[in-house]
């Protein structure tokens, strides 16, 4: 599994300083698309099938790899739950924290 996170003492301060690193590019968005139209990876047509292109609230961050600069989601949380997703994992996590 592959996930960037984001870490603070709040999860506001978290996806404050994500959205600082990551900023929505439409020409970015293009670039993906056109990867993915060629790429025989099926992890990468999977994370990208059914997104509309808006963020979805779901506790994954996808806005860098929509905008083709990252490879993989974020988490975007406060220390207390990043530690217990790397702790617990990620179907635990859901269980525990509920999706966001």
């Amino acid at each position: 599994m592959n996930f960037g996170i984001f870490a603070r003492e709040s999860g506001d301060e978290a996806r404050h300083a994500a959205q600082a690193r990551f900023r929505d590019n439409p020409d970015n968005r293009e670039l993906l698309a056109l990867t993915v139209e060629n790429s025989d990876s099926v992890w990468k047509r999977r994370l990208y099938e059914g997104q509309s292109g808006e963020l979805q609230d779901n506790g994954y961050w996808l806005l860098p790899f929509l905008t083709f600069q990252a490879d993989c989601p974020y988490l975007r949380r406060d220390r207390r739950e990043a530690e217990g997703f790397c702790q617990e994992g990620p179907d635990h996590d859901h269980a525990r924290y509920g999706r966001r």
